[in-house]
């Protein structure tokens, strides 16, 4: 949580001197379904999610965000039902963007890779656990204006747990809407 928040305070040093023509910054939300990878134990839910965007120069943005995951029922492993829900994963943290995605119109493809506090839990089993995790991806960001544009992305995500870890893969797509100069 330390480290989170140090990088926090250094990106935003870092913004304040490396946007001294203006400051412009973007705010959005995402919602999409989630596929589980490589876990019987789960199945296919839903992700929703929330993010700032704060560009430090006209490539590189950071992203601080919030997401929601909730995976489904798992089907029966051998004919056995499992009789549980399917977990659930709450993250925060930042994202590193590579390509344009704040204020502009037309299509901008763009890379992303994060890391954050994934906490863990299932409320049928009473488990919960928070650890440091990642996730990563590709998107491409529509701009209708230099204020609204569609964020459109796939995801990658892995929660580490201390036997294992929760891995899916998500497809989001929401609205982004820019405030500053641009």
């Amino acid at each position: 949580m330390k480290r989170i928040i140090g990088c926090l305070a250094v990106a935003l040093l870092l913004v304040s001197t490396a946007r001294a023509e203006g400051f412009s910054f973007g705010v959005g939300a995402s919602f999409g379904p989630t596929f589980p990878i490589i876990q019987e134990d789960q199945g296919s839910g839903t992700s929703f999610g929330l993010h700032a965007r704060i560009p430090l120069v006209s490539f590189i943005t950071l992203e601080p965000n919030i997401g929601f995951v909730s995976f489904g029922e798992p089907d029966a492993i051998d004919g056995v039902d499992l009789g549980v829900t399917g977990s659930s994963i709450t993250h925060f943290g930042v994202n590193g963007i590579l390509g344009s995605v704040v204020g502009k119109r037309g299509v901008s493809p763009f890379l992303h890779w994060g890391f954050g506090s994934f906490k863990v839990e299932n409320d049928d089993t009473g488990y919960e656990e928070t650890e440091l995790g990642w996730l990563g991806g590709i998107g491409v960001l529509i701009g209708f204006s230099p204020q609204i544009g569609l964020d459109i992305r796939g995801n990658a995500i892995v929660a580490p747990q201390s036997a294992g870890s929760k891995k899916a893969v998500s497809v989001t797509g929401g609205l982004t809407y820019n405030f500053g100069s641009f």
